[in-house]
């Protein structure tokens, strides 16, 4: 969720069943304003606490459950023919058409759970179950790549040059050596570090039955090494100076970091739309990219000057 605030209104964009929506709020004083803007900060701050105690293909999976299934992920178990349709539309143009497929679907689930049950249609599945389907989906689409970048990322970590004995683990002591080396982050220790993974072997991995967790204060496996790397631990911002109203906003412009977009007109399909600016601005972008034609684009005759109209199109 991204707030921004300007004199007593507050806007917030956030993803509902994968669509951007927005949500303008107007304030009729500076006192209540103020008590908004904190109660949202405070919502940001548990969220932020709360996904630090839970893998993040669980929190995806949770999603799945209250947008796409309206389930409550902490009480209910599902049908494998919901859970695959709800996969099939969540994921829809994220994963290869042909992984979604039911029978593909259905297929990685059995062969997950090694036959254990059937391809009957009041199959139910736990969270956890759902959760590691999601992992095996995920695996399927990265299989057809050449490499997956974590997987290029861990080899640099473990100090692998070849495919060869790639470890399972990664100690604390190279863990170190990778954020400082490769990662430039000078002012880590060791002690950090330590304090890193005592905090991620608490995170809930969602295990299936008879898994081990590899995570411990002196060593984290692969799984948790992309979630540290994915989280605001590896981010390049720091999110305390992000605090509407925290440092002194009246330097040059060139002493911040601008939130930027590039090529803010084109939609997944290759084509422009004006409201995608819209979309871009409320998501906190402050500096967006337009191109403006004189004249007629792609190819189409040049009209005369009285005649020329700006207009954003997609070259």
């Amino acid at each position: 969720m991204h707030t921004e605030a300007e004199e007593q209104s507050i806007s917030i964009a956030y993803i509902q069943l994968g669509e951007l929506k927005y949500l303008d709020l107007v304030v009729p004083d500076d006192q209540l304003f103020e008590l908004l803007f904190s109660a949202l900060n405070s919502l940001l701050l548990d969220y932020k606490r709360y996904k630090s105690t839970i893998h993040s293909d669980a929190r995806f999976v949770e999603y799945l459950y209250e947008n796409f299934l309206d389930m409550d992920p902490s009480s209910v178990k599902v049908k494998i023919t919901d859970l695959v349709e709800g996969f099939s539309t969540a994921l829809k143009g994220a994963v290869s058409p042909s992984i979604l497929k039911q029978s593909n679907l259905v297929q990685l689930y059995t062969s997950m759970v090694q036959s254990s049950v059937t391809n009957d249609e009041d199959s139910i599945v736990s969270f956890n179950v759902a959760v590691n389907l999601y992992r095996q989906i995920r695996q399927q689409q990265n299989s057809s790549r050449i490499e997956h970048p974590i997987d290029v990322i861990w080899k640099i970590a473990c100090g692998c040059a070849t495919d060869n004995n790639i470890p399972l683990n990664l100690s604390a002591q190279q863990f170190l050596k990778f954020m400082t080396k490769v990662q430039k982050e000078s002012k880590w220790t060791i002690d950090y570090v330590y304090d890193i993974f005592e905090r991620y072997s608490h995170v809930d991995n969602c295990p299936m039955n008879g898994d081990k967790l590899h995570v411990s204060k002196d060593c984290i496996d692969k799984n948790t090494f992309e979630a540290i790397i994915f989280s605001d631990i590896n981010d390049v911002f720091d999110p305390v100076r992000g605090i509407h109203g925290r440092y002194d906003m009246s330097q040059p412009l060139n002493c911040y970091y601008v939130n930027t977009s590039r090529r803010t007109y084109l939609s997944d399909d290759n084509t422009a739309k004006l409201e995608l600016f819209t979309d871009a601005l409320y998501r906190g972008c402050r500096c967006l990219e337009i191109d403006v034609w004189d004249g007629v684009a792609d190819g189409g005759t040049v009209k005369t000057s009285l005649d020329r109209e700006p207009f954003v199109c997609k070259e």
